[in-house]
């Protein structure tokens, strides 16, 4: 069983690094946008009317495909200190519970992404900009990220279970 989690660990991981990858690459990919913007609208006078949207679009997918790496590596939010002082065996089941607290969040935002994602199918939704982006293939990053994280949740459950 410790063989098959650690596999199973090994597997998400690569996946996790490569949406992460992905991640940073649109991250450079919206400031080189943005220095472009800045340099059309102050230099030329001459602004775009896309930048904006555009980079809020590719800050929506970047955030959700990086999110589970971040949750990998324990970089997200969170209050250390407080857990620190408990002893030892009450840190392992704080670290459970939130644990599950996290997989019962990330399975909402599954659910409720994925029905975001279905509506906007649906209705062929688009952006309110002159663009008129279809939000269906933006939206799709969503609950993919999201999937991604409730795995990540279900693995760190299981390591703290484990503990």
């Amino acid at each position: 069983m410790a063989d098959r989690t650690i596999q199973v660990q090994r597997i998400l991981s690569r996946f996790n690094k490569v949406l992460a990858v992905i991640a940073s690459f649109l991250f450079v990919l919206i400031m080189l946008m943005t220095v472009l913007e800045v340099v059309l609208r102050y230099v030329f006078k001459s602004p775009t009317g896309w930048t904006l949207e555009v980079s809020q679009f590719l800050m929506l997918i970047a955030i959700f495909l990086g999110a589970a790496y971040t949750l990998e590596i324990g970089a997200h939010i969170k209050v250390e200190f407080i857990v620190e002082l408990l002893s030892g065996h009450t840190q392992r089941h704080v670290n459970v519970i939130s644990s599950f607290l996290a997989i019962i969040f990330f399975s909402v935002l599954l659910w409720k992404s994925t029905e975001l994602v279905w509506f906007n199918y649906q209705f062929d939704a688009v952006s309110f900009s002159m663009l008129a982006i279809p939000l269906f293939p933006i939206y799709i990053f969503m609950p993919i990220g999201s999937f991604f994280m409730l795995l990540q949740g279900i693995m760190q459950l299981i390591s703290n279970l484990k503990r």
